[in-house]
Formats: structure tokens, C-alpha cells, sequence
């Protein structure tokens, strides 16, 4: 019989540096996702990393 991975997520307000951080626990273990700017943003490294990125990207300045 196989076992299902278990997820579990946590978005949480960091008051020392003013950001909120986010992390996946798969199996028992905590994968660090990041600290963002907004709860929005970290809501959304849970929910669907790949496109996180994407919006960190447009959201970034270039240096051209």
C-alpha cells in the first residue's frame, strides 16, 4: 500500500524585518519558499510557486 505525502503550508508575518515568509512541509520536513513583500505574494508561493515567479519577474527592474 502506498502512502500519500502529507502538505502542509504556513505563511506567517515576520515583525523584525516587516515581511512575511513562507514554507511547505512535505513528509514531515519544512521547505523554506521564501520572505515577500505582501501576504499576497507568500499566499502565492504556497499556492503556486511557477507563478510567483513569474510575477516577482515583471515586478523586477532591469538593469539595461
Amino acid at each position: 500500500m502506498r502512502s500519500s505525502r502529507v502538505r502542509r503550508t504556513s505563511v506567517a508575518f515576520n515583525a523584525a524585518t516587516g515581511s512575511w515568509s513562507a514554507r511547505r512541509r512535505v513528509n514531515g520536513a519544512w521547505h523554506w519558499l521564501g520572505e515577500f513583500a505582501s501576504s499576497s505574494l507568500a499566499y502565492e508561493a504556497v499556492r503556486c510557486p511557477i507563478r510567483l515567479a513569474a510575477i516577482v519577474e515583471r515586478q523586477s527592474p532591469t538593469d539595461q
